[in-house]
């Protein structure tokens, strides 16, 4: 959970940091600084979701292990539990 937090912030950072250096480089392509924002923030949202779900199936993957099923039934298993891409 702390590594998806750390990597978030880190996204967003640099997310900021392009979109400050777009702005420097063209200030006429930078209309509207706070959607973009706003933007970066509901990707990085939608990202941090994603590596949660990952991380809940490689729980339940190791759960699944523990519980004596073969690696291809407890793969799946845990992949329908938790739908990963």
């Amino acid at each position: 959970m702390r590594k998806t937090i750390l990597l978030a912030g880190c996204a967003l950072l640099l997310g900021t940091t392009v979109m400050a250096g777009d702005f420097a480089a063209d200030p006429l392509d930078f209309r509207n600084p706070q959607q973009d924002l706003f933007d970066n923030l509901s990707e990085m949202l939608r990202v941090t979701k994603e590596l949660q779900s990952c991380e809940k199936q490689q729980e339940a993957l190791q759960h699944f292990l523990k519980a004596g099923l073969s690696l291809n039934a407890a793969a799946l298993m845990a992949h329908n539990q938790y739908p990963c891409d």
